[in-house]
């Protein structure tokens, strides 16, 4: 039987209910304490071994993005207290999310130990939507803030995804941003430097909670 790690980073799909993979449920009861970014709190305090602490509230409240930080201390203070704690998040662990990258910087300069499970990301959600085969169409993914800051071009010939486009020039949590036309115009003119005006775009809200359907916008 393997060691159990430090820290276990648990992806849990989109929709937990369905998307829940054999191997996280097997990960979830090895862990003593898992601390989760979801809707499904019920769902995972039945499937880990030892206590399940929700921080979707907390994370919620914030309007701050120093709320990762305060995540990431919270997570490795219970690591000094042993290894078997879990990191729960939605999607996959290693898809746009800041606390499980800064959890395995601090890991790597410890010496801590991890393991990854993978879970359905919104990029696989947007393939089934679109029924997009990337082997023949390609496919650049990239963060919008990060694309116009960085300056990097998309190919109108190459499927791009991207991601996190309500999240575009602004630094507050959701329940701080303002959504407002007008913030969105950085995006668009920086787009259409690459784009034709007439080029279709899908926008995608990727469902995440049980009943929650994905809203496609086609433009």
């Amino acid at each position: 039987m393997a060691a159990i790690p430090d820290l276990y980073l648990i992806g849990v799909g989109l929709d937990p209910a369905r998307h829940l993979t054999v191997e996280a449920k097997a990960a979830l009861n090895e862990c003593r304490i898992a601390f989760h970014l979801t809707a499904s709190h019920d769902l995972i305090t039945s499937l880990v071994g030892g206590n399940a602490v929700d921080l979707g509230e907390h994370y919620r409240e914030k309007a701050s993005t120093e709320v990762y930080v305060e995540q990431v201390d919270l997570v490795l203070s219970e690591i000094d207290g042993g290894p078997g704690v879990g990191f729960v998040t939605y999607g996959h662990p290693m898809v746009l999310v800041d606390t499980c990258q800064m959890l395995l910087s601090h890991l790597r300069q410890r010496g801590g130990t991890w393991r990854l499970v993978s879970g359905i990301s919104s990029i696989d959600v947007m393939l089934e939507r679109l029924t997009l085969d990337v082997g023949l169409a390609g496919l650049l993914v990239i963060e919008a803030n990060k694309m116009v800051i960085n300056r990097a071009r998309p190919n109108p010939t190459v499927a791009t995804f991207i991601m996190q486009v309500a999240a575009y020039g602004a630094l507050e949590l959701t329940l701080a941003r303002r959504n407002h036309p007008v913030r969105f115009k950085g995006l668009r003119d920086y787009l259409l430097q690459e784009y034709r005006p007439d080029h279709p775009a899908v926008l995608i809200t990727c469902g995440h909670h049980e009943g929650m359907e994905d809203i496609v916008h086609n433009t």
